[in-house]
């Protein structure tokens, strides 16, 4: 499979130079697509997966709005798209995100949020105003509770390996990581803890149900934490709990191994996030030390995996 970068700007970019033939980066954005919340574009026949930084799309500026609620929106290299404003959402950041015809995502720019605030009748927190008419902007996403659930539980050397071990087994040699004492942010079905187990490390499996239970009791006991399924189970809403979470339950010294669900949310669990999003929720808390769209995960998962490792900031 060949892959390609939209940068955060919404530009096409390889190996990070960007791509600025007008033409050619039109015609290629013009063919996105999602298939099984994974994007791709296509050079004639050929099949092209997307690695997007922030949403694929990227609203640049607004050239109008029409009484009936339609916004004309400008996208790099010179594509143009008609979004309603009942598909509009706000985030945590106060961004604007809204879905093409298609239902691909839009997020939009600084520039494209101030056009429309320019073009509006009125605004508050709430809604926008045009030609009259009051459009709601709902949240992204609802605030879902995490549920409660099991306890945790030390994991022996001997346990099955589920299927991250492959990942784990090409990432753990690139850190180095020394003989520590892990926190696994597990699932039901498990998220590599007997790896970590079988490479010597004291290992504690935490249901992700119960993660933000066992971080307040927790404090300071680990040198690395390891997450894999707690962050796509719950809404951005939670999101900072658990970034805090996982900030407590380390040492002043340890460690964050991630690896992250990007891909498009599509208002449903497993819930998606961007790279610009992950971003934005650990920086305050952790210093980056490895950052990689792994392109070698199975074929079910190919597109999808972010792969983080982070040092806890003092």
């Amino acid at each position: 499979m060949r892959f390609i970068q939209i940068d955060e700007e919404g530009y096409f970019s390889s190996s990070g130079v960007r791509l600025t033939d007008e033409n050619y980066g039109r015609k290629l954005l013009s063919t996105l697509t999602c298939e099984k919340r994974v994007f791709y574009v296509y050079d004639n026949t050929l099949k092209i997966l997307v690695e997007a930084f922030d949403e694929p799309l990227v609203a640049r500026h607004i050239e109008s709005v029409s009484k009936t609620g339609i916004v004309r929106a400008l996208l790099p290299y010179g594509l143009t798209s008609e979004l309603s404003l009942d598909s509009f959402r706000v985030d945590l950041w106060d961004r604007f995100h809204a879905r093409t015809n298609t239902n691909l995502p839009v997020i939009f720019s600084r520039s494209a949020q101030m056009d429309l605030f320019d073009l509006a009748d009125e605004y508050d927190d709430e809604s926008l105003s045009f030609h009259g008419r009051r459009f709601l902007i709902e949240p992204l996403e609802p605030n879902t509770p995490i549920e409660a659930g099991a306890a945790s539980k030390i994991i022996t050397p001997n346990e099955s390996n589920p299927p991250v071990e492959s990942l784990l087994s090409s990432i753990l040699p690139q850190i180095k990581l020394p003989v520590s004492r892990i926190c696994v942010l597990d699932s039901p079905s498990g998220s590599g803890a007997a790896h970590f187990a079988q490479q010597g490390h004291v290992v504690t499996d935490v249901d992700t149900r119960e993660a933000l239970d066992f971080a307040r009791i927790h404090r300071g006991e680990f040198d690395l934490v390891f997450e894999h399924t707690l962050l796509c189970s719950i809404t951005p809403a939670k999101r900072l709990e658990a970034v805090d979470a996982w900030s407590r339950l380390l040492l002043a010294d340890g460690h964050l191994l991630a690896i992250f669900n990007v891909m498009d949310r599509a208002y449903c669990a497993p819930f998606g996030a961007t790279e610009w999003e992950i971003r934005e929720l650990l920086k305050t808390k952790f210093e980056f030390l490895y950052w990689t769209r792994w392109q070698h995960s199975l074929p079910q998962q190919l597109g999808t995996e972010l792969v983080v490792y982070a040092r806890k900031k003092a």
